[in-house]
């Protein structure tokens, strides 16, 4: 039996679960490697991505599907994983998800005070990322998609700070940046959290794959019941620049992951919205 490969995506979850040794009471196998890909080596499925002369090229979905080809286990937004799966790239994991606290944010200087006022101003997202489907997704059911006027900055520390820096933008901003934005004072005017889940990749073993789960559930029990012990991870994966001012113990945990069934249905719906806004060009999800 070989060793499962997996993304950490940023979450505090595999941290906990290495600290509290929840992958040796499962007994896995695993290695948590660094994505260090060389795209003259990739597969020929993955090769209608590699356009660097697109408009579409700064894509968060362009970066996981390419750099999750070193995993057995990766995930993203689930509009994302949905298509990379719909794309043929991997297979709908089912056991668990995870939920992404999220929202719009403006200044603290900003006259608007609601939804509305978003009309009037570019909201900044990471194009095909969590921040740009979530946006999308939330501000449908109040502005015509044709009166939705988004910016794309590629790089979640790119985001946070750029909205730090220009008062005229709103943002979609997720996880540790949000929790730095409400310090700062900025406000919440939409929220926009959602769902993140995970493709796995090559056919790993189930029993290894229900192994892993079982890891992350001691990992999220450990969390539920102490979470300031763990909250210092947020920070694990961001620049000094970033980690300096935020205040932890006045953050939450940010994702946290639901031990429910990610159904096909799920995966259908997630499918389908993607597919109807058209947000992706037709040869990166349909082979």
């Amino acid at each position: 039996m070989g060793v499962l490969k997996i993304q950490r995506h940023g979450r505090i979850q595999e941290w906990v679960a290495e600290e509290v040794g929840a992958f040796a009471t499962v007994g896995l196998d695993y290695e948590i490697p660094e994505s260090k890909v060389n795209v003259a080596d990739l597969p020929p499925i993955y090769h209608k991505l590699i356009d660097r002369d697109s408009p579409e090229y700064d894509s968060a979905y362009r970066e996981f599907v390419v750099k999750s080809t070193p995993y057995n286990i990766a995930s993203t937004s689930h509009w994302a994983v949905s298509t990379a799966i719909r794309a043929g790239y991997g297979e709908r994991m089912p056991y668990a998800y995870s939920i992404m606290p999220a929202g719009i944010y403006v200044h603290p200087t900003s006259k608007i005070q609601d939804v509305s006022g978003l009309r009037d101003l570019q909201i900044m997202v990471g194009r095909h990322s969590g921040s740009h489907f979530s946006a999308l997704h939330a501000l449908e059911h109040f502005i015509p998609q044709n009166e939705i006027h988004l910016k794309f900055v590629a790089g979640r520390s790119k985001r946070l700070r750029t909205i730090l820096d220009d008062t005229s933008l709103a943002g979609s901003i997720y996880g540790l940046e949000a929790y730095i934005l409400e310090q700062q004072g900025f406000r919440k005017i939409l929220d926009t959290t959602f769902m993140v889940s995970f493709m796995l990749i090559g056919q790993p073993p189930k029993d290894d794959v229900k192994k892993y789960v079982a890891a992350l559930q001691i990992a999220q029990n450990a969390i539920d019941e102490n979470p300031n012990k763990y909250k210092h991870y947020l920070v694990q994966d961001f620049p000094e620049d970033i980690r300096n001012p935020v205040n932890i113990n006045a953050c939450g945990c940010g994702e946290r992951i639901a031990f429910n069934t990610y159904s096909e249905d799920v995966l259908f719906r997630a499918q389908d919205w993607v597919a109807r806004r058209g947000v992706f060009p037709e040869r990166w999800i349909n082979q």
